[in-house]
């Protein structure tokens, strides 16, 4: 692959729609989370990746390192 610097690899994309759908759909049942601290990520759809300038290869790791992360393998500090 080749090396470069200063660009960016993906973006993250925050998917305020799902979790305002998630609320929406819960509120329509009766559960209305109101209190509760609710946690949108890469597992459940509240934060998404666009591929912007990402080769296939790179993507490819991406891809698995995002696997990873959901999975548990790899831990992303909260700050």
């Amino acid at each position: 692959m080749e090396k470069k610097s200063n660009f960016v690899l993906v973006s993250t994309v925050k998917e305020v729609g799902n979790a305002v759908k998630d609320i929406a759909n819960r509120t329509e049942k009766g559960k209305f989370p109101g209190g509760e601290n609710l946690k949108y990520d890469l597992s459940n759809g509240g934060v998404t990746l666009a591929r912007d300038n990402a080769s296939d290869e790179a993507w490819k790791a991406v891809e698995a390192a995002k696997a990873d992360i959901v999975s548990g393998k790899i831990e992303v500090p909260a700050k």
